[in-house]
């Protein structure tokens, strides 16, 4: 009868030892799904980060030319007193 019973103990053991590597198993495969997901999110973020500095860098330099280029033609009327043809002085008086 011990043979029997002790026969029954190890099967048990076994079958609860079988379901936790299992569940272990299952769990480890969630997180590692998560895990993969939340680096390719992670990734593509940074790669429109740098996509997107790349380009503010462009407009900022793009920016200060024509604004450069704007104020000099400006600069250049003011110091040689040139008017466009059509362009009107309008005085303000205060």
């Amino acid at each position: 009868m011990r043979k029997g019973r002790r026969k029954g103990r190890d099967l048990k053991n076994l079958f609860c030892l079988f379901f936790i590597i299992l569940v272990f198993f299952v769990i480890f495969s969630l997180l590692r799904g998560t895990y993969q997901n939340t680096k390719s999110e992670l990734l593509n973020s940074l790669s429109r980060e740098r996509r997107l500095n790349e380009e503010n860098l462009l407009l900022k330099t793009e920016l200060t030319s024509i604004t450069r280029d704007r104020f000099l033609i400006l600069l250049a009327r003011e110091k040689l007193n040139l008017r466009k043809a059509k362009e009107e002085e309008i005085y303000v008086m205060r």
